[in-house]
């Protein structure tokens, strides 16, 4: 589902809940805050970066970007904003077969420390701290506030709480706090 689309599938009863990082604020939709991630750069084990991957190194290389919908990636958004851009040499649909590509060439690969510690057991990649400021974020539960009161879906969002807090172990910062 694209992203403008989720409060409008929400509302018309659609989707009943949408697992996604920060979507556009909207009066009607809910949302339950499950766990704050932070962004790494995944890379062929001995990438000559691995070492001592530097800011200028990063925006100079070519990455391999995840855009399941085809829109521009937060990372991007962040840099365009800062009057910088990365040279993006390939666009995959899933961070699966874009970690496949960073551990088997010369692109880097922007992703979730979540995902790129699962995949540096999988496959020959290096995992890098992000040498650019950027805040965690969250990954979010939304729903529309019709389905507020809802005791089937309450019980679905406390399985899925629970199903990330006991996924991401002590790794990363599960929280539980659901906006008015």
């Amino acid at each position: 589902v694209a992203t403008g689309e989720v409060a409008r599938q929400l509302g018309s009863g659609q989707l009943d809940l949408a697992i996604e990082r920060r979507l556009p604020p909207h009066p009607q939709m809910r949302e339950l805050a499950l766990v704050d991630d932070d962004l790494v750069v995944a890379m062929r084990r001995d990438h000559p970066a691995a070492a001592n991957l530097s800011r200028s190194h990063y925006l100079a290389a070519t990455h391999v970007s995840v855009a399941p919908l085809g829109e521009t990636g937060t990372i991007d958004l962040l840099l365009r904003n800062d009057g910088r851009e990365r040279r993006i040499g390939i666009v995959c649909q899933h961070y699966f077969a874009a970690c496949q590509i960073a551990a088997a060439g010369e692109m880097l690969l922007t992703l979730p420390r979540s995902y790129a510690r699962r995949m540096a057991d999988l496959l020959p990649i290096a995992v890098c701290e992000l040498p650019l400021r950027i805040r965690p974020y969250p990954l979010l539960a939304y729903w529309h506030d019709s389905r507020d009161d809802d005791p089937a879906l309450a019980w679905l969002r406390e399985r899925i709480a629970d199903a990330v807090i006991a996924a991401t172990g002590d790794t990363l910062t599960p929280v539980r706090r659901t906006a008015p």
